[in-house]
């Protein structure tokens, strides 16, 4: 039979073949293939040699093996039943390093990067799914499955991580890539009713967004509603076949539908996101491929059919449910080509001498380093190189020049050429043997010589760029004094190669890191930068840090879910960078319409970014080059050329011709008053047009640079008539005019792009100078960033001691290899401790045996790679310090940390600034575990929460304070306490954090309050990495709540105990401070009072807020009385001021009284004298004149009050004459009245009715216009 050779490389081929042959046939034909010897020979054993026998090992020997690559492939990326429950595969927790497992490892070294990662990306998938499977076994547990009386499975409980699912579809399934089996897509929905749930928790599950990984799982109950569970122990009861799970399935969520069918969280055109309507939501899903053609398979086969089973849907935690992603990565890379740098490939295998990568081993050092603010003197550059040799150069060396510096390293400079000389030399004479070993001998001692020569140090001092003239020109300097160790970090970091820093405490390494950047964008401005940490909290220290330094904001970018914890209001995420961008091309654009109508010109070359880019090569470049050519001529032989007033003059012409063109078409360029743009144009003409003998008198730069009206708005007059200085000014001016066309210039391509995905992208792979991410995100995102071509030069890395390895090496790996220049990452900057926590991994098993919490830091470290080690702390006072200093060699202490008052106070209240408080049982009762893992111990949290009460009554500010402890059982039940104790009452409120002290590396506070919770045996403290962290984050105050006869014999403690044991064991208190300001010195202990236990500790936190409570009435009674007492003071001057003026009125009423008497006699005596002298004195009486009848009655002095009212006369005359056919009601004649009535007249137009006669008719008249 003739067959092609691929119709034997698999099973069913092979079958096809052998089916055929007889059972002597396929024996005789094993034979000759050598698979199986002769019948006769003795060395087989007996066995049963069927024709499924013999076809077996005949398939066994010739079916074609899949590749790692082809497996790995074909893996499901989720993990299934099979491998959740294997305990051979996925070991339990309780591992403790006595037996041999089959797992690998992670070594110092590696065969090769593909070994490399194949090992990490098994124990990456086994870790991921063993904490998988303790998420699900938790929720399972808190639903309760039971089973219904229709036999259906039931939930009788409850958790936010989990809903029961209505309906699940599986809605597309695409046809296989070619040369592949399984499907290229299957797409599914799933549909659940959020209405049991809570608004919080509500908002949880909608929040889910695209990527994030949900769980589909097959629950059948075990017990019936009314079937009583048997107790067991917490570890049996949590066995999945006691809880029901029978099958589970991953799915990769791709957006969120509510009950219209609307996309939950997706952009209107409005701009507002979407929110859902109604209770049911649909998620759409990617099912795992994989797994879906192998689930197919099975139902061929007759397996069921695990789609139709799904009822439950489970989350996790979005910081805890990224593996996916990695794993795609790993497996990417795994398949793919990448290249790391050649300097790097060695030592990252763990190959060669473990000091080649760094930058005095590299092919091509730098040797000239600028420095623009690393030093603040000169006196801090000595200070920095104490074993070299300075040579000033450029300056007196009487002299003591300021930064910046330019420094180069003459001995590296002359090794390096040594070395290139001897090497040379070598291959020259390669053929002579024997001269060889003299070469070889006299480069040694060259060698050995170099070495022991003192190395010299260049330094030469330069002047920066003069800035602009506004203020934002000026750039923002360093104000940190970095010490000797810390500058040599720096300048490791600024040349090529590896630099690791191991940075202890406190030691400054963020500060290096953001001085490594600033110095590395300044010196290669067109190189990229990558910063990547650990967490989102140090990634977002790093990046404010690095935005209060001189590196321009629009070449920053934020990416990941943490931007927005950021503590400003700018926005860095890539679309906020997108819309900075956009907002400022609009703002350069009108820079430049401001700057064209300047120089007389049009405003329409700012119509576009490319319309300026003209502009600018044709007006603005030209006349800056002719001011260069006319101030070159002038410095050579002093000629000045013609005075520029006819160009002033031009200019001011063609803008009044624009004005009359603009106001013949009604166009009016600004909505201002014709007085305000007169004004304008005035002050426009008076800074533009100087007078021509003015303009003599001036220097030549303030009258000839072309810019001048420009500039007219600077804050301070740019120019101060001294040519050279000038001269300066002006270079500045013109600085800021090419910032401003080289911003609109790098703006244009997001003028040209027309949405916001294709800017984003650009500002990735092209725009942004510095790109700071956490190492999960790049993890998650690396297949973007290679499809966007993202490049980068320099990776620098903090935390890197808490990274897992896989996770330190992707990022190097975001960029495709470069075909013309190969790998263009040239730096790889490590900071970190590896004296401090590794990568958090939960299973024993992979941590002991399999090492996979090696971070590549560590490694580095132990393969003896050279490091720079920080060596002085300022964060903690020197004797809390000795606590944990004591870990690495030659740590000191920075000046300010014995210099600044806080740190030379005592803590208020406290007798001692550290201490151990012994803590024993509580009821007879110390540690206890709810939960398998889950310690608490009560009374140290009871003690802890009442420290911190005493402290918050004090004065002790609450952000001061942090309560830190090693398990996550004492962490929830020290938040229960704050919860009902402190968190709603004003006397106390919460402590700035309650955290595990492994979430809490990376942070400080100044007030520690740490429990150790175990009382019978050590725990995990006993990590002394673990011990470092926990006594390394208070400032000023650490107080230890533990049990003190558990942990002074544990040896792996003995240094610390030592020190915290020479104080008393109970706590000390200073009971005469009743505030948190104190004057007494931190080595005064002050009168001391010993606290015996928690109850103690209760009882006098009790009687301070009693008396706290007692203060404020008091106080608040002092404040009653006080208001009750100014409302009485009111009140009495009210009463009096009435008493006054009851008196005032019953006087004025009183003379009105005796004023109408006496006018009732006059009346009557002037009618007798009436009677008797007949009509003569009756004629005389009928019509008097006004003024005599005002002279009478008006007392002596009273001619003002005539002239005033005759003018009051004139104007009511006037108004009379201006209301002409107006009615007017006619006016009555006071005159003719009696005093009687006219206080009733006054009183009919509520006007005063006391007061003389005379007065009364002056109201009157006045009131009524007369």
């Amino acid at each position: 039979v003739l067959a092609s050779v691929s119709s034997m490389d698999t099973r069913e081929g092979i079958l096809k073949h052998l089916e055929k042959l007889s059972v002597a046939r396929l024996r005789e034909l094993c034979e000759k293939a050598h698979i199986l010897g002769a019948k006769d020979d003795t060395s087989f054993m007996e066995v049963p040699e069927t024709k499924a026998f013999l076809s077996e090992v005949f398939i066994n020997s010739f079916e074609k093996r899949k590749s790692q690559r082809q497996e790995v492939s074909a893996l499901p990326l989720y993990p299934s039943e099979d491998v959740l429950w294997d305990m051979n595969l996925v070991p339990e927790l309780n591992y403790h390093g006595d037996e041999v497992l089959a797992l690998p490892k992670l070594n110092l070294q590696f065969l090769t990067i593909y070994d490399y990662l194949l090992r990490n990306f098994n124990l990456f998938r086994l870790e991921s799914t063993y904490e998988i499977r303790e998420d699900i076994k938790n929720v399972v547990h808190r639903l309760k499955p039971r089973i219904a009386g229709n036999g259906d499975t039931v939930f009788t409980g409850w958790a936010k991580m989990a809903v029961p699912i209505k309906t699940f579809t599986i809605t597309k399934v695409k046809k296989p890539n070619i040369g592949e089996i399984k499907p290229a897509q299957v797409a599914a929905e799933i549909t659940v009713d959020l209405a049991p749930f809570q608004s919080r928790v509500r908002q949880d599950w909608e929040a889910i967004r695209e990527h994030d990984v949900l769980f589909l799982l097959c629950v059948e109950a075990k017990y019936n509603l009314e079937e009583k569970v048997p107790k067991m122990k917490m570890s049996q009861r949590m066995n999945h076949v006691e809880l029901g799970i029978k099958y589970v399935r991953g799915c990769e969520v791709k957006f969120v539908l509510d009950e219209e069918k609307s996309i939950i969280g997706e952009r209107k055109k409005d701009g507002s996101v979407h929110e859902g309507v109604g209770d049911m939501r649909t998620y759409r899903v990617e099912m795992d491929t994989a797994q879906y053609q192998m689930d197919m398979t099975a139902v061929v086969e007759g397996a069921d059919d695990v789609n139709q089973t799904f009822n439950l849907l489970v989350k996790r935690q979005a910081k805890e449910n990224n593996f996916k992603a990695v794993l795609e990565t790993i497996r990417n890379l795994m398949s793919g080509k990448f290249i790391i740098p050649e300097w790097l490939h060695d030592v990252f295998l763990g190959y060669g001498d473990p000091g080649s990568a760094t930058y005095s081993k590299i092919p091509s050092p730098t040797w000239d380093l600028k420095f623009a603010d690393s030093f603040l003197n000169f006196k801090h550059l000595q200070s920095c190189f104490p074993s070299q040799t300075l040579k000033l150069k450029g300056a007196k060396k009487s002299a003591m020049p300021g930064p910046p510096y330019k420094l180069t390293f003459l001995q590296q400079k002359a090794d390096v050429a040594a070395k290139e000389n001897a090497e040379n030399a070598m291959e020259e004479e390669g053929a002579n043997a024997k001269n060889k070993r003299g070469r070889k001998s006299k480069k040694n001692a060259a060698a050995k010589n170099g070495a022991e020569k003192k190395e010299t140090i260049e330094v030469e001092p330069y002047t920066f760029e003069e800035p602009g003239p506004y203020p934002e020109d000026v750039p923002k300097r360093n104000d940190v004094r970095f010490t000797a160790k810390q500058v040599e970090a720096i300048r490791s970091g600024l040349n090529h190669g590896l630099t690791m820093i191991v940075g202890p405490p406190g030691t400054g390494k963020t500060d290096v890191a953001v001085q490594i950047m600033a110095e590395l964008f300044h010196n290669e401005p067109k190189q990229r930068t990558l910063l990547v940490t650990h967490s989102n909290h140090a990634l977002n220290d790093l990046f404010e840090k690095i935005m209060a330094r001189d590196i321009d904001e629009r070449y920053l970018l934020r990416c990941g879910r943490g931007e927005e914890e950021l503590r400003t209001e700018k926005d860095f995420s890539k679309f906020g960078r997108v819309n900075y961008m956009l907002e400022r091309r609009l703002t350069c654009l009108g820079e430049v319409a401001r700057l064209a109508k300047s120089l007389g010109l049009p405003d329409d070359a700012a119509y576009t970014c490319e319309t300026a880019a003209h502009f600018y090569l044709q007006y603005v470049l030209a006349r800056w080059e002719v001011f260069m050519q006319q101030w070159n001529q002038f410095k050579k032989d002093g000629t000045k050329p013609p005075l520029p007033v006819s160009q002033w003059q031009l200019q001011q012409q063609q803008m009044e011709e624009e004005k009359k063109a603009n106001e013949q078409n009604n166009i009016e360029e600004f909505d201002e008053d014709e007085e305000e743009k007169k004004k304008n144009d005035a002050k426009v003409a008076a800074a533009s047009t100087p007078a021509v003998e003015d303009l003599s008198k001036k220097g030549f730069v303030e009258v000839f640079f072309p810019f001048n009206v420009f500039f007219s708005n600077a804050p301070n007059s740019v120019f101060t008539g001294n040519d050279n200085t000038d001269f300066e000014k002006a270079w500045g001016c013109w600085r800021h005019i090419k910032n401003l066309f080289k911003e609109l210039e790098e703006c244009r391509p997001f003028e040209i792009l027309r949405n916001y995905k294709d800017r984003g992208n650009y500002l990735i792979s092209k725009h942004a100078k510095v790109i700071a991410m956490t190492c999960t995100h790049a993890a998650i995102r690396r297949g973007e960033f290679v499809n966007l071509h993202l490049q980068y030069d320099n990776l620098i890395m903090e935390e890197a001691a808490q990274i897992l390895e896989i996770e330190t090496f992707i990022p190097m790996l975001l960029q495709e290899h470069d075909k013309e220049f190969g790998c263009r990452l040239k730096r790889v900057v490590l900071l970190g401790d590896h004296h401090q926590l590794p990568p958090i991994i939960k299973n024993m098993a992979f941590q002991k045996y399999s090492h996979m919490d090696q971070s590549l830091f560590a490694r580095f470290i132990r393969l003896g790679t050279p490091h720079i080690q920080l060596d002085a702390q300022g964060r903690s006072r020197p004797s809390i310090a000795k606590l944990w200093n004591w870990r690495y060699k030659e740590l000191g202490d920075l000046p300010h940390v014995k210099s600044l008052k806080h740190f030379k106070t005592a803590n208020a209240g406290f007798s001692y600034e550290f201490q151990f408080i012994n803590v024993g049982d509580y009821q007879g009762k110390g540690e206890s575990s709810p939960m398998p893992y889950f310690y608490q111990n009560l009374a140290e949290a009871e003690y802890i929460v009442q420290v911190y009460m005493y402290m918050r009554l004090l004065g002790y500010p609450g952000q001061t304070i942090s309560l830190l402890t090693t398990y996550n059982g004492q962490k929830a039940l020290l938040e229960d306490i704050i919860n009902q104790r402190c968190r709603n009452n004003p006397f106390y409120g919460p402590p700035a954090r309650i955290s595990t002290v492994d979430k809490y590396q990376g942070q400080q506070n100044d007030y520690v309050l740490l429990s150790l919770v175990r009382s019978r045996t050590a725990g995990h403290i006993r990590d002394v990495r673990r011990l470092v962290v926990a006594m390394s984050r208070a400032r000023l105050g650490l107080y230890v709540f533990g049990r003190e006869s558990l942990f002074k014999n544990c040896f792996e403690l003995t240094p610390t105990f030592n020190v915290l044991l020479q104080r008393p064991t109970k706590l000390c208190l200073n009971v005469k401070e009743l505030s948190s300001l104190t004057e007494r010195k931190a080595k005064e202990t002050g009168e001391v009072f010993e606290v015996k236990d928690m109850s103690h500790m209760g009882h006098i936190v009790g009687q301070m807020a009693l008396r706290a409570q007692q203060n404020i009435a008091h106080r608040q009674w002092i404040e009653q009385q006080q208001a009750i007492n100014e409302e009485k003071a009111k009140k009495d001057a009210l009463i009096k001021l009435g008493l006054e003026k009851k008196k005032e009125f019953e006087r004025m009423e009183r003379e009105a009284e005796e004023a109408a008497k006496d006018e009732d006699e006059d009346d009557a005596e002037e009618g007798g004298d009436a009677a008797d002298n007949g009509d003569e004195a009756a004629a005389e009486t009928e019509e008097p004149s006004t003024a005599e009848a005002k002279q009478t009655e008006t007392p002596a002095g009273a001619s003002e009050m005539e002239t005033e009212r005759e003018k009051e006369e004139e104007d009511t005359k006037d108004k009379e004459a201006s209301n002409e056919g107006m009615d007017v009601e006619e006016t009555p004649d006071f005159s003719k009245m009696k005093y009687r009535e006219l206080q009733a007249e006054c009183k009919k137009r509520e006007l005063p009715a006391t007061g003389k006669k005379a007065d009364l008719l002056e109201r009157l008249q006045k009131h009524c216009g007369k």
